[in-house]
């Protein structure tokens, strides 16, 4: 297939592969959520606010460019998943990759992770050549997978800069055999999957035929939401995974409860099949359980300031894995899991998805004072 900088081919499914240098070796190889983020520049209409309040980002189905014409400025059309539309102004805008992936790669860098590697479907229109150079600098590999649909993300920040909604669209794409071979043959250390929707489990399935030693999965909600999904991936993904991680709202649409999610629950979860389960709860921390063990509680840590609460699932994500399987010597889960806490805690006094991520003198600084109170 080539190891150009720059690598174009047809496959026999015709998608197209555009790929910078191979990822499937890397230490840590990381999909599927990627997109091309925009930020809206200046104050929404009153009408705009209201329907961003309402839907957020797992109601949307589609966010179209509508390009300005002459005398005219240009809008996004946003098409949510009960069939409303509605538009937001685009008087300035700022781009930058994003999504899960993307998000957790940048974490892991952070934390000193140096050979990662990042595979995703692209859109016609998504910015592929906004991506590309975006993530070159950050990211040792990169496989894009070139669809015909847009994966675009609006961020719409306050005024004030505190805090962000997303509106996240992403439409299906095609993957052809030789394509899902690839993935199949790939042969990362730990094979990280974010952000995991419906129309992302082909290539999922394909990816958990590889060799990788450690398979994570945080699926997105909309997954847990798809009956003919979830189906699979509770058969076929969660026996061979890992590491589960949830947030509360989504451990309940994977047990399929009405009430809300308790810390004990987390067993009926395990009995699922994944060698280890993490579910968030916000203000109550975390709550994590091997396969026959016994539920573990840390507490959240307080944030001097919430200023930005985007991507806090991913950086807690991440920082658990790294903890876990890349940093040497090991810590053990519930220190794991303390660290994950207390990053996401700092991460959240910043603007940005994996802005925050204390310096290594203070993580070490950190990780002393917790092995010193078991003494």
């Amino acid at each position: 297939e080539g190891d150009t900088e720059m690598d174009s081919k047809k496959t026999g499914g015709g998608s197209v592969i555009l790929q910078s240098l191979k990822p499937l070796n890397a230490t840590v190889l990381i999909g599927l959520s990627l997109n091309l983020e925009i930020t809206l520049e200046g104050k929404l209409p009153e009408d705009a606010q209201e329907h961003v309040a309402r839907y957020g980002k797992n109601l949307v189905k589609a966010v179209d460019h509508i390009p300005a014409t002459p005398g005219t400025p240009a809008i996004f059309r946003v098409t949510t998943l009960d069939g409303n539309e509605f538009t937001i102004p685009c008087d300035g805008q700022s781009e930058m990759a994003a999504g899960s992936s993307v998000n957790v790669a940048f974490v892991l860098r952070a934390l000193g992770i140096s050979d990662v590697g990042i595979i995703g479907a692209v859109g016609e229109g998504s910015g592929a050549s906004s991506l590309i150079p975006a993530l070159e600098p950050t990211i040792s590999s990169m496989l894009l997978y070139k669809s015909e649909g847009t994966s675009r993300t609006i961020t719409v920040r306050d005024p004030s800069g505190g805090g962000s909604t997303l509106l996240c669209a992403k439409k299906p794409y095609h993957l052809g055999p030789k394509v899902l071979d690839q993935l199949a043959g790939a042969t990362p250390n730990v094979l990280v999957l974010t952000g995991v929707k419906p129309m992302d489990m082909v290539a999922a399935r394909s990816l958990y035929k590889s060799s990788a030693k450690v398979r994570a999965i945080m699926p997105h909600a909309s997954l847990l939401r798809d009956d003919a999904g979830c189906v699979v991936f509770k058969k076929e993904l969660l026996p061979k995974t890992d590491l589960l991680q949830l947030n509360a709202e989504e451990a309940q649409l994977l047990l399929g409860d009405q009430t809300p999610f308790e810390p004990e629950s987390i067993r009926r979860i395990s009995e699922l099949g994944p060698q280890m389960v993490i579910v968030t709860m916000g203000a109550n921390g975390a709550v994590l359980m091997e396969k026959d063990g016994e539920p573990e509680i840390v507490k959240a840590f307080p944030s001097d300031k919430v200023v930005d609460t985007s991507g806090i699932g991913d950086t807690h994500f991440a920082t658990f894995i790294n903890y876990r399987w890349l940093r040497q010597p090991q810590l053990s889960l519930v220190h794991c899991l303390t660290m994950a806490g207390w990053i996401a805690s700092r991460k959240v006094a910043q603007i940005g998805p994996w802005a925050g991520i204390p310096s290594k003198e203070d993580r070490e600084v950190m990780i002393a004072n917790i092995l010193a109170k078991e003494k």
